[in-house]
């Protein structure tokens, strides 16, 4: 049976329109699409005596993550109401959409980095495999087809 409901993971970089494009080609056409990006909390370290308000730098991000989404969505004519945005652990915030709108299918792209970052981003994969009920499916990105 052809999935019905599926759920796209994008990061927002330079990548993620060929990760929805991949994602919708491998879908029928009658399949409901959502989106989601997951914008962390900003952490900070107090400075002394100085104190840091980060909540208009998070606001700025909020936005400028809703615009690009916003055109991603249209471009790719995916309803406004389909588009989440959550704050938080991407781990723990793509499980509670995938949860929400009971995906069938959860598309998450993947690109290879060396160091530390791969193994961080493996690790949250890897707790997002361990939580979710339904079938995960990481697009590779085609930069990385011969990576090792």
């Amino acid at each position: 049976m052809p999935y019905q409901r599926a759920l796209i993971a994008v990061d927002l970089t330079d990548s993620s329109e060929i990760v929805v494009q991949r994602a919708i080609d491998l879908l029928s056409p009658d399949a409901e699409v959502h989106l989601v990006h997951v914008s962390e909390t900003l952490a900070y370290a107090p400075s002394g005596d100085i104190p840091i308000d980060v909540s208009s730098i998070q606001q700025q991000d909020y936005e400028n993550v809703r615009h690009l989404m916003s055109e991603l969505a249209e471009h790719f004519k995916i309803d406004e109401e389909r588009v989440h945005l959550p704050v938080g652990r991407p781990e723990d915030e793509i499980v509670k959409i995938a949860e929400t709108v009971q995906a069938d299918l959860l598309l998450i792209g993947n690109r290879t980095r060396p160091g530390l970052g791969t193994t961080l981003r493996g690790s949250k994969v890897l707790q997002i495999v361990k939580m979710l009920g339904c079938d995960i499916l990481a697009l590779r990105h085609k930069d990385d087809e011969h990576a090792g």
